[in-house]
């Protein structure tokens, strides 16, 4: 679900951050501009691993006394592979397909034809219904599920134009309107996938099975 990614960047310390050791500043400022950042083709940045290389630091004097440094880091990046198995809650559905939350990570979606084939959505409850053998099992809001990475999907917007910064800050704003730069589609087809509750769970399984051999 983690991996480290290693990147190169100039790091600009201000004045206010040379009472901190060096690396210390480094390290915060790095953390201040990557952190719950996606980087396009590389995933959601959690924060700082290390630092691999610093190089000297050059001065501005003639501007505000901040000094820049060549920096090479390592980064841990949120990004599941093809085929990994996830835990989530269900965050939302619709006709569209269900939507997942990790907490830290919201862009994930279960489209609908990889739901269970005998999938519907209930318009007037507004979730997801799988139909198991005669049996109605619906896919409710804030429920445990488990699901499979199929598919990530990279959209580089490019950067925000100073005329939209206030119009996306405003209370009003629509937030199903939001391009996502980074989303995972799932899948919930296969057995042992969806909802937790779908499914025995192993400790108990194996508990039945040692009093039934007693």
């Amino acid at each position: 679900m983690f991996v480290l990614s290693i990147l190169k960047d100039n790091i600009r310390i201000h004045p206010k951050d040379l009472r901190k050791p060096r690396a210390e500043a480094i390290t915060d400022e790095i953390n201040k501009k990557y952190s719950n950042k996606v980087l396009h083709n590389v995933g959601l940045c959690i924060r700082l691993f290390d630092l691999l290389e610093v190089g000297d630091g050059v001065v501005f004097a003639c501007q505000d006394g901040a000094y820049t440094s060549a920096v090479k880091f390592r980064m841990i990046v949120f990004r599941p592979f093809i085929g990994e198995i996830i835990d989530g809650k269900v965050a939302n559905s619709s006709p569209e397909g269900i939507k997942v939350s990790l907490e830290f990570f919201d862009d994930i979606i279960v489209p609908p034809f990889l739901l269970p084939e005998t999938s519907h959505f209930d318009k007037a409850e507004g979730h997801w219904v799988w139909n198991y053998e005669g049996n109605e099992m619906p896919i409710e809001k804030d429920e445990p599920i488990r699901i499979r990475v199929e598919r990530e999907i990279f959209v580089d917007a490019g950067p925000v134009k100073e005329a939209k910064r206030d119009e996306a800050s405003r209370p009003d704003d629509d937030e199903a309107n939001r391009t996502a730069p980074y989303t995972l589609a799932c899948s919930i087809r296969d057995f042992g996938l969806g909802l937790l509750s779908w499914w025995p769970d192993d400790e108990e399984d194996q508990e039945m099975g040692e009093e039934q051999e007693q």
